[in-house]
């Protein structure tokens, strides 16, 4: 069906300009990304991306264009990324790295525009993918095309190392509880979906309202179609808060230490002596108020081996049983594989009150590339050999390949560390082995106050609502947290700040379907699409073949 556009004289320069149109798409892509940043701008999400699926439906119907929507993609995706990640340049001048500021400079633009094109060409693939689908699914399709189209390309931002699914549209809803709670059915790619199915509805709803057959009824239907998703999504928010009772399970005391030391003076001379006064002080002070089962610090705290250096193993060990607290610590930790290999880890240990050290330690898994290892060394050594000052260690560290569950006399404990938590998956597979809640030690010093440590901690948010677990989260300089498992944060402190945050968290058992399904939303996705894609391919070659005879 071939779409009549009877829009205003001013819409239509918009869309046939190159430059009003342009400016359309940065507005859009701006608009969405703030979304993300603010909570007060979090409602807009449902209608900042409907002026890019208004112009890409344009795109579409005329095939010759078509072919060029993935430019209309790569424009709005990259100022949307380069918005999320402003936050890069609180990393200048990189004094922790010890580098000259021009340096400092080229890594900073380096990250901070390389992330965002790495980001971009995967996300633009979300504009010729809409038109080949829409192609056969019209109009009144085009919401679900768009929708299926976006949560496909945001489960493939969670692939390879290249893939970091930081910017899904789901942390823009995490300030509101009720808005996340189907998670815990289809995990964070649905809240992405429902999103961006509202914004393809008042699209179409915009097209029907301003088309030249007047078609307002049209537009009406499609417009309460968008109201009724936002609320049907909001009314199971509200009645799965009010059956879940997430405090039936046993109670355990969880404390949260937060240093506030930075990446400047972790890394300093005598930075784990003056770090372990810092945290032996703050315990202390901890469970003189308050005293708690488990007790929580931040990632690589201890930037040398806690377990086998004999003056920071002893004095945990002391302090564990001078509080009666299991202390979790993150340090960096080692397996000799044989006398010349020895495998290195971003570790937390657990130290009990008993004296003893735990045998294993959980091993982050999901590495930060070039912070912590060097992906395609041979050849980045050589083409970008400045990034190798990025890389506060001599060599790669190594990947943890499990959950790690501790089992303790306060519950099966899971553990995520730093970027583990912003993929679905560890905190998904770490409930699938019996985790009853979740301690998460991070280091967002980097970035100080800016946007970054609000976004991350609302990736925490997410995770918890996902699996229905408690999240105890201890960050270096902020944000530390205790998150419940409707999502709720109970107590936390700001970035910047030193201090500790002690609450209850309750242990579960219970399973979400999301724990069992995983993100299966994106197979209807993909099915949906090629679908669409097959019907189109067969019908056209009937009609060649008619035409032949």
């Amino acid at each position: 069906m071939k779409i009549k556009f009877g829009f205003a004289e001013s819409l239509n320069k918009i869309l046939d300009r190159k430059g009003l149109l342009f400016l359309t798409l940065l507005a859009s892509a701006v608009l969405t990304a703030l979304t993300l940043i603010f909570e007060i701008m979090s409602v807009l999400v449902f209608v900042s991306l409907a002026p890019l699926v208004i112009i890409l439906v344009k795109r579409c119907e005329n095939v010759k264009k078509a072919f060029s929507s993935y430019g209309v993609g790569f424009v709005w995706s990259f100022f949307f990324y380069i918005v999320i990640y402003h936050w890069f340049w609180y990393l200048w001048p990189m004094d922790f790295l010890g580098v000259e500021k021009p340096l400092a400079l080229l890594i900073t633009l380096f990250c901070w525009i390389g992330l965002s094109l790495l980001q971009t060409i995967g996300t633009a693939f979300v504009a010729p993918l809409f038109c080949i689908a829409f192609k056969k699914g019209g109009l009144r399709m085009a919401p679900f095309v768009f929708a299926s189209a976006w949560t496909v390309l945001e489960y493939v931002q969670s692939l390879t190392w290249m893939g970091v699914p930081w910017a899904r549209l789901a942390l823009s809803q995490t300030a509101f509880p009720a808005a996340v709670q189907s998670a815990s059915l289809f995990g964070s790619l649905f809240i992405g979906f429902i999103i961006a199915l509202v914004n393809g509805f008042v699209a179409v709803s915009v097209i029907y309202f301003t088309s030249k057959d007047k078609a307002s009824k049209r537009a009406v239907r499609v417009a309460c179609a968008a109201l009724a998703v936002v609320m049907l999504n909001l009314g199971y928010g509200f009645l799965a808060i009010g059956l879940h009772n997430e405090k039936k399970g046993e109670e355990v005391t969880v404390t949260v230490i937060q240093g506030n030391i930075s990446s400047n003076d972790k890394w300093a001379d005598q930075s784990n002596s003056n770090a372990m006064k810092v945290y032996r002080n703050l315990t202390l002070a901890a469970d003189a108020k308050k005293h708690a089962d488990i007790v929580v610090w931040p990632e690589t705290i201890i930037t040398t081996y806690a377990r086998t250096s004999p003056f920071y193993r002893n004095d945990i060990k002391e302090l564990a049983k001078e509080t009666g607290s299991i202390i979790f610590v993150g340090t960096i930790d080692k397996l000799d594989a044989s006398e010349d290999i020895t495998y290195e880890y971003n570790a937390v240990v657990a130290f009990f009150p008993d004296g003893t050290i735990e045998e294993g330690s959980y091993k982050k898994q999901h590495l930060v590339p070039f912070g912590e290892y060097m992906p395609m060394r041979d050849i980045l050594t050589v083409v970008l050999p400045f990034m190798t000052e990025l890389n506060m260690l001599e060599d790669d560290l190594t990947p943890g390949t499990n959950s790690e569950l501790l089992e303790t006399e306060f519950g099966n404990i899971g553990r995520l560390i730093c970027f583990d938590s912003i993929y679905p998956d560890l905190a998904r597979e770490s409930a699938a082995d019996g985790a009853e809640y979740i301690l998460l030690s991070t280091n967002d010093s980097w970035y100080r106050d800016s946007a970054s440590a609000y976004q991350h901690n609302s990736h925490a948010v997410l995770r918890a609502v996902e699996n229905r677990r408690y999240i105890a989260r201890a960050a270096s300089t902020g944000i530390s947290a205790i998150i419940s498992s409707d999502g709720e944060v109970i107590d936390m402190l700001d970035p910047l700040v030193k201090g500790y945050v002690t609450a209850s968290v309750h242990r579960n058992t219970q399973r979400t379907l999301y724990s069992y399904v995983g993100d299966i939303i994106v197979l209807p996705c993909v099915i949906f699409i090629v679908t669409l894609v097959c019907i189109d391919v067969i019908e056209h070659k009937r009609k060649n073949n008619k035409s032949s005879i």
